[in-house]
């Protein structure tokens, strides 16, 4: 019988990739991520798309390139593209729901001003913001 895995996706804000100590670090103390990182998978040659946030949340959320998705600001800025993800659509996690997966989402959406996510489909702790 074949068992999906579990996913837990950390996506974190201005944070280079040796700040770990799993990626060399020998300052920074993190024994929790560290312990993480050595039971999954780590992405080390990931790269961030776009150097603002909600480009690259709805990049990371969708897939997309932020051409691609539409948001090309951050959404809070007066002159916001988008103030919400055009295409809801987009996104990668109800593939994930379809599969069977529960989805929760913890801290900053950041990827729209009017919704979060529970408008969305995630459950649990959701903190739009």
């Amino acid at each position: 019988m074949n068992q999906r895995p579990n996913i837990l996706w950390i996506g974190v804000d201005q944070m280079r990739y040796d700040t770990l100590g799993s990626s060399g670090n020998t300052v920074c103390q993190t024994p929790n991520l560290d312990r993480i990182a050595a039971q999954g998978v780590t992405f080390d040659r990931a790269y961030c798309p776009v150097t603002l946030c909600t480009p690259a949340r709805a990049s990371m959320f969708t897939g997309q390139h932020a051409f691609n998705h539409g948001m090309l600001t951050n959404c809070e800025f007066y002159h916001t593209i988008a103030p919400e993800l055009p295409d809801p659509s987009m996104f990668l996690h109800p593939r994930l729901a379809a599969q069977g997966y529960a989805l929760g989402y913890a801290g900053k959406w950041h990827v729209g001003t009017e919704k979060g996510p529970a408008d969305y489909g995630w459950e649990g702790m959701n903190i739009a913001g």
